[in-house]
């Protein structure tokens, strides 16, 4: 843990930065599991986001990000992805 560096905040996160690898930290608000595609909200001083854990990462990955729970520190790092159109608020 000691080698990981934010790259950004939760709340700078765009449209532009697709496909970018970023590290965020922060505090977990909420974690959904929606039957096969789990969703954390996390939250920073700068905004929130939708980190979305996929199947494809592993079940030891999808597991602990089950067990989250609300106001715990975490850090994730990953490729930042567009939402599709049918998805878009």
């Amino acid at each position: 843990m000691s080698a990981w560096k934010r790259t950004h905040s939760c709340g700078a996160l765009g449209s532009g930065d697709a496909s970018a690898r970023v590290t965020l930290m922060g505090w977990v608000d909420t974690v959904r599991d929606l039957g096969g595609i789990t969703f954390i909200d996390l939250r920073d001083r700068e905004g929130i986001t939708q980190i979305l854990v996929p199947t494809e990462a592993g079940t030891d990955v999808v597991e602990l990000a089950k067990r989250l729970g609300t106001e715990w520190v975490v850090a994730v790092s990953g490729e930042v992805l567009r939402r599709t159109p049918s998805t878009v608020n």
